[in-house]
């Protein structure tokens, strides 16, 4: 969800830049997850949502499909493209689109994952991004509550990303942590904020074991969908995780300090955490090594 969030949005600052319409369609195990009404009601850039399973969005799918795959066998075709109100652009450079301001009256086929990164207009679109996309309504205010009574006990709530899963075999495990690795980071934690009384709010693809994290105030809850979990770290006065865009746009959304956990054996502090503004960006400027 991290990963399609991050490509997705700067297609929608594309479309409110350019003053262009924009079609996209979410996935199935997405949609129902997004306040959609949000997406496609805001004053400020002309957005289309499709389900990937409507007819609609299997047409555009396979328009998609069909442009801008390449192959041997279409080699003919696409030198037809030429002839057509079609334009392939599979790594866009902003300056070129926005100064041409699109050509109307014709299509132009986005790969949005080869243009998630870094893109200059995205940081200055940030608080549009933030407002216009959200978890959907009931989504976000079961978890707005499950904050809001875990702040009626705790003075300060550190949200917590276990991710184990894919993550014992992405990049050779290099950020596959157990139990104890992350009771460390805690406990340092605990130390720097040892006159507020914190919570740390575990959030995992699996189940997690809260006896495993003595000494701790430790809180685990796994009833809500993905889109739940990452408004609740939002919600959250501090992140502390593996690198990952899920935590990523969890600290974006709510410019939430956040601290990735390269290794098993670091010494941190405060001054190490800070909010994100573009993916793989930090708010001080600095860019997130993997």
């Amino acid at each position: 969800m991290g990963n399609q969030l991050w490509a997705y949005s700067n297609i929608f600052v594309l479309a409110k830049e350019c003053k262009s319409s924009v079609c996209v369609v979410l996935r199935n195990d997405v949609y129902p997850f997004l306040d959609i009404q949000s997406l496609t009601h805001n004053t400020e850039a002309r957005i289309h949502i499709y389900k990937d399973t409507s007819t609609t969005g299997k047409l555009i799918s396979w328009l998609c499909r069909f442009f801008v795959l390449d192959s041997g066998k279409k080699k003919l075709f696409m030198k037809m493209l030429f002839f057509l109100p079609v334009t392939i652009e599979k790594n866009y450079k902003e300056e070129t689109l926005f100064k041409n301001d699109f050509k109307k009256h014709r299509w132009y086929f986005i790969n949005s994952w080869e243009n998630r990164i870094n893109k200059k207009y995205f940081i200055q679109n940030n608080s549009f991004v933030r407002e216009l996309i959200l978890p959907e309504r009931s989504i976000r205010s079961l978890a707005e509550k499950k904050i809001q009574a875990l702040r009626q006990k705790y003075k300060m709530l550190i949200a917590v990303h276990i991710r184990r899963g894919d993550y014992k075999y992405f990049l050779d495990g290099k950020f596959f942590f157990d139990d104890d690795v992350y009771r460390s980071y805690m406990l340092q934690m605990k130390n720097f904020f040892q006159n507020e009384d914190a919570l740390f709010y575990i959030f995992s693809n699996e189940e997690i074991d809260i006896n495993n994290y003595q000494g701790l105030h430790v809180h685990f809850d796994n009833s809500q969908a993905a889109a739940g979990d990452m408004w609740s770290m939002a919600n959250c006065d501090y992140i502390i995780g593996p690198v990952s865009t899920f935590s990523m746009w969890a600290s974006f959304w709510k410019q939430v300090p956040l601290y990735f956990i390269k290794g098993p054996n670091q010494d941190i502090s405060k001054n190490n955490f800070r909010p994100v503004i573009a993916q793989d960006v930090f708010a001080d400027g600095t860019a997130v090594e993997v």
